[in-house]
């Protein structure tokens, strides 16, 4: 729903020919893959993926994705090596929390967009309604950034809107929000669990020796529950979409 509602602001886009989509912040290209396949975008849209850290750019490109890779500053994702009023849309997937210390990133994603471009901003929050996995959240995820939030910023701590208010009336419209439930579903077993907790930048980050504990950890934990099936569970996530236009 979420790539559909996106792919619908492409084709909704102003401008003559086909869409320039820009994604900041690719990652490991896993919004990418569904955002660029996607058979709502208009044919022949422009597509560049925007990513700083090398081994996720190495991922990234034995996707075999319709895109083109893009480089950008080493150490914020401004300087993005694109040229200026070249985008329709510009993507921000489970990455704009790190702009609360790079507000600039604001300011490069509107160098990026024409006149009323469309900057989207997108975020999967784990499915709290379910008790194993509100659980997880209180006792095993939110206890691992304690001591790391100054370093790795959260989504849920909504700090990035604080940093984003000084650019909304200024060089962004109204902030719009779609939410949609059980959006993404990922399944499997015990594997599964771990590694979408060992992917969390919060502990990517961290020593080996620490990463180490961390899977020790979240393994007792898993184990000692009785309402989880370690062979074959769903974990399921709802998604946040914020869009705003571009005004000056």
């Amino acid at each position: 729903e979420v790539v559909d509602k996106i792919a619908s602001l492409a084709q909704n886009s102003t401008a003559k020919g086909p869409p320039t989509i820009v994604e900041l912040g690719a990652g490991t290209g896993l919004f990418t893959s569904l955002l660029s396949r996607s058979p709502s975008l208009p044919s022949h849209t422009l597509y560049y993926a925007n990513e700083i850290s090398p081994p996720f750019l190495s991922h990234l490109s034995s996707l075999s994705l319709p895109i083109k890779i893009i480089g950008g500053s080493a150490s914020t994702v401004d300087g993005v090596e694109i040229s200026s009023d070249c985008a329709d849309i510009v993507v921000c997937a489970q990455c704009f929390h790190w702009f609360v210390p790079y507000p600039a990133a604001y300011m490069e994603a509107r160098r990026i967009l024409k006149r009323d471009g469309v900057l989207c901003l997108l975020w999967n929050e784990r499915d709290t309604s379910i008790k194993w996995i509100k659980d997880l959240e209180d006792e095993i995820i939110g206890p691992l950034y304690e001591g790391f939030e100054e370093d790795v910023p959260r989504q849920q701590s909504k700090k990035w809107e604080d940093t984003f208010e000084h650019f909304l009336g200024n060089y962004y419209g109204n902030l719009h929000s779609v939410c949609y439930d059980k959006s993404v579903v990922h399944e499997g077993g015990e594997e599964m669990i771990v590694g979408r907790i060992m992917s969390l930048s919060v502990v990517s980050g961290r020593s080996e020796e620490d990463r180490i504990a961390v899977e020790k950890n979240v393994r007792r934990w898993l184990r000692n529950r009785d309402d989880i099936d370690l062979k074959n569970e769903k974990m399921t996530y709802r998604t946040e979409l914020y869009y705003t236009r571009v005004i000056a």
